[in-house]
């Protein structure tokens, strides 16, 4: 018999990956009676999963999380398109997709480079690698040199609302951070002419082509665009730090061979997720994988689970750099994929081209870390040795 821990508190382990092979040989669904939702750990059933419209990313009698609702932060949660299923936010989803595509990340390349060199390895690496992200974005999206700070710091603000561990104080303090977007990204939208090549007027272009013209939906994406990016990307950096800090020829491989950089991305993506479950909540009494389901019941996809499942990747617990076949749900899956990865592998790329250029083998040895606390994000806190 299964000894349980909570899956919640996989993310923050030392080594959770022991613990979901153990999830994936027991039964396809097990409940989890202290917090109410059914576990999910095998590859093939969270893809069906994620296919499947019976099962949404919200439940539909609390489409807007409790704690949130009626302040700013709720305005804005309720017009995301990762948080909402439906007609409404089909074209939505098309334009940001459209626009991504459409994004010369040379314009940007620049940009990342200056923010990368900025690092100061011994005091503001944890700093830098949450604030890399958020900054690139708003940069992209028009905003000036002068604002990314207060831009970072709103953002890092209001992403604590969507947390089941926020405190009323942060609560508070995100209403306020998602009234300030608000203003600043109506500032942008309300200029006659977008910066030219920004996210923003790729974004407005689209959105006219296809007859989206629902400003507010947008600058509220916008600043879900920047709230994603503050976690998912901040803790792909950083788990790809902890994968590069234990092996000193991979390191050396990356540095002389630049180019394996992307590999070495989606294989840490794979290895250990940024974001390790999402959760589907059921619309309609149904049957799955052998168990009776009723509408309003929630699954927990462990997405770290699958990414490891032996029957999505072969030797799915070995770091293979130039792994064949590739099955990755770390940026979801069909109607809910990422439209942001390809930005946020691109980022990555620089932040650890930096990296590996100005770490020195003593400045890898030394780092040490522990995990911010989250139910389902795994973002390593570094310190180094002088600090214990």
């Amino acid at each position: 018999m299964l000894n349980y821990l909570s899956p919640l508190s996989l993310p923050n382990a030392k080594n959770p990956y022991p613990y979901y092979a153990m999830l994936r040989q027991a039964e396809e669904l097990i409940y989890d009676q202290q917090h109410q939702l059914w576990v999910v750990s095998r590859a093939q059933l969270v893809q069906e999963i994620l296919e499947d419209e019976r099962f949404v990313v919200r439940p539909t009698a609390q489409t807007i999380p409790a704690n949130i609702l009626g302040s700013s932060a709720g305005e804005v949660f309720a017009d995301l398109m990762r948080m909402n299923e439906g007609e409404r936010h089909a074209i939505p989803k098309q334009v940001f997709t459209t626009s991504f595509r459409q994004i010369n990340f040379s314009e940007i390349h620049q940009h990342l480079i200056s923010l990368s060199m900025t690092l100061d390895a011994k005091t503001d690496l944890n700093e830098w690698i949450m604030s890399l992200a958020v900054k690139s974005v708003a940069k992209l999206c028009g905003f000036a040199e002068a604002e990314l700070v207060q831009v970072y710091q709103w953002t890092a603000d209001f992403v604590a609302c969507l947390s089941a561990l926020s405190t009323p104080e942060q609560l508070v303090n995100a209403s306020v951070a998602a009234k300030n977007l608000q203003l600043h990204f109506d500032q942008l939208l309300q200029q006659a002419t977008p910066q030219a090549n920004s996210l923003l007027s790729s974004l407005q272009q689209e959105a006219q082509q296809l007859g989206w013209h629902q400003c507010h939906e947008l600058k509220h994406n916008l600043i879900g665009l920047l709230s994603q990016s503050y976690e998912a990307t901040a803790g792909l950096i950083a788990n790809s730090m902890v994968v590069l800090q234990g092996d000193v020829e991979l390191r050396k491989t990356l540095q002389t061979q630049p180019e394996s950089l992307p590999a070495f991305i989606e294989e840490v993506l794979r290895y250990d997720a940024p974001i390790q479950n999402t959760r589907r909540f059921v619309t309609q009494n149904c049957r799955l994988a052998g168990q009776e389901l009723q509408a309003g019941e929630c699954l927990l996809l462990l997405l770290a689970s699958a990414n490891r499942d032996s029957q999505h990747n072969s030797e799915a617990d070995q770091f293979q750099l130039h792994r064949t076949n590739r099955r990755s749900f770390s940026f979801s899956h069909a109607r809910h994929l990422c439209p942001g990865q390809t930005l946020a592998k691109q980022i990555t790329t620089h932040a650890l081209a930096s990296l590996l250029q100005q770490f020195s083998t003593q400045d890898w040895q030394d780092l040490q870390w522990t995990y911010r606390p989250s139910h389902n994000a795994r973002i390593p806190q570094f310190h180094s040795k002088e600090a214990t």
